[in-house]
């Protein structure tokens, strides 16, 4: 077995890069779109506030970013956890400091339990599905080709 196969594998169970990307950023967009959009509702009437979400968008994408780029280093879950992780934090610093600066806050603080909530899904109903798919995965590698 090659390295370059474990790789792939380690990326998407069916170990297609194509797949693999495709919902790696789809998960990456669907986690990251709304700091852009409130970015642009908020600038609206703050400036300074919409330009935070807009920084907070960018930070998350180039997290995401780099841990497709180095993401056979780990696992599909694992690097899932570590993209909600630092999503998690990104939104923690935008929503403090936008509400911070105003003299009432202007942003829920709710969305920051989103991503812990999703590492917790992840955790209880992703992983098993994932393990199964590699566990599949290997099996089909291990019967001898004919």
């Amino acid at each position: 077995m090659s390295t370059d196969t474990n790789i792939e594998a380690n990326k998407h169970p069916s170990g297609d890069r194509f797949t693999s990307s495709a919902v790696w950023f789809c998960v990456q967009a669907s986690v990251t779109a709304w700091l852009a959009l409130a970015g642009i509702v908020v600038g609206r009437n703050d400036f300074v506030a919409g330009l935070l979400f807009a920084s907070g968008f960018v930070v998350a994408n180039l997290w995401g970013l780099y841990l497709w780029r180095c993401g056979e280093h780990a696992s599909v879950y694992v690097n899932l956890q570590r993209l909600l992780g630092g999503i998690a934090l990104v939104v923690t610093v935008v929503t403090v400091s936008v509400n911070w600066r105003a003299s009432s806050p202007i942003w829920p603080y709710w969305p920051i339990a989103v991503y812990p909530g999703g590492m917790l899904w992840a955790r209880l109903v992703l992983k098993p599905i994932l393990a199964a798919a590699q566990s599949r995965v290997e099996a089909g590698r291990a019967t001898p080709d004919r």
